[in-house]
Formats: C-alpha cells, sequence, structure tokens
C-alpha cells in the first residue's frame, strides 16, 4: 500500500488575507503545479478560498503534456475560469489575489516579466482582467500549506499520468518518437 501524504491544516481564507495583508479580497487562490518538459505529463492542484461563503473549492487535474511552467498556471487558469463562470458581478469587479510559488507566474501576472511562453494561457488569464481585478503574490515553495496540497496532488497526478501513458504505449505499441509511416 502506498505511504500515505501527512494531513495537512488548511488555513482560512481569512488567515491568509491577514497573513499575507490582502485587504479588500473576494477570493484568494493558491496551489502549485508539477512538471517538467512537453515530453512528460503535468499535473496541478490549486485551493480557491470564497470570502463571501467561507467555502474552500479544491481543483486539480493533469494532462499528458506539458511544462512545469504549463502546470503552475493550470492551477491558476481553472479556479480563475470557475469564478468567472459562477461569480454575480453585479457588486462590482471581484478581488482575487494568487498566491504563488512560481515567480514565473507571479512575475508575469504582475506584468514584471515579458509574455514569451504559454501565450494561450496568458491570453486567458488577460481577458479574465477585464473581468476581475487579478493580483500575484509570491510565497516561497512549501511554506502555505494549499501549495503544499497543490503539490503533492500535482505529483501524485503527474506520475499516475506517466503510468497510464506508459500503459498505453505498450498496448497500443506507440513509440512516440516514431514517425507515422502509414501516410504514402
Amino acid at each position: 500500500m502506498p505511504k500515505q501524504p501527512e494531513r495537512i491544516r488548511l488555513e482560512s481564507g481569512e488567515e491568509l488575507a491577514e497573513k499575507y495583508r490582502l485587504h479588500g479580497w473576494d477570493f484568494i487562490i493558491a496551489g502549485d503545479g508539477s512538471g517538467t518538459s512537453w515530453e512528460n505529463s503535468i499535473g496541478f492542484g490549486s485551493i480557491l478560498y470564497c470570502r463571501s461563503n467561507g467555502v474552500r473549492r479544491r481543483f486539480f487535474g493533469g494532462l499528458s503534456n506539458g511544462t512545469s511552467n504549463v502546470a503552475e498556471m493550470m492551477a491558476v487558469v481553472l479556479p480563475l475560469l470557475y469564478i468567472e463562470s459562477n461569480v454575480n458581478f453585479k457588486h462590482g469587479i471581484p478581488n482575487v489575489y494568487i498566491i504563488s510559488d512560481s515567480l514565473y507566474v507571479v512575475n508575469t501576472g504582475n506584468g514584471e516579466y515579458a509574455l514569451k511562453t504559454n501565450r494561450a494561457l496568458w491570453e486567458t488569464v488577460n481577458h479574465l482582467r477585464t473581468r476581475l481585478n487579478l493580483n500575484f503574490v509570491y510565497e516561497k515553495r512549501m511554506l502555505l500549506p494549499a501549495n503544499v496540497f497543490g503539490d503533492q496532488i500535482g505529483n501524485t497526478i503527474r506520475m499516475d499520468f506517466q503510468q497510464f501513458t506508459y500503459q498505453l504505449d505498450t498496448l497500443y505499441f506507440v513509440n512516440p518518437n516514431e514517425k507515422n509511416n502509414d501516410s504514402k
């Protein structure tokens, strides 16, 4: 039986807001992504804290291929899409704080890094800026329990995807490095 991860106490949104001085917050997103290069799978996980009702909603997933930066972005984009699709905007534009251990996410999100990669994901984020007030906050790796959750679930999903990919390749005799010779 696989070793069970240590239980993590997730802080409340109010505790996070106080710790990071997130004034006027409506939502907080904290999470992490796990990946290496485009040849490998990725995993990600995040927690969305909703101030209006005190609910913490978790998001997680994986993709068959992607980089560590794509994984970090997915931990942010998925909850942002949820907010955009499920929030009543009649009270104004919500303030969303994104706490990440990824300097790539935080600095690109704050406009400090030039947009060079993952344009489709950043275009989604930039489109959502028209409906959400986005603020990116950096925190060192593994200091925030919600980021630890994201790291643990992201790594687990990434490893599961790698095993699944191996099974598919074996079952269907697929060699991803081999060219398709069927087209003549």
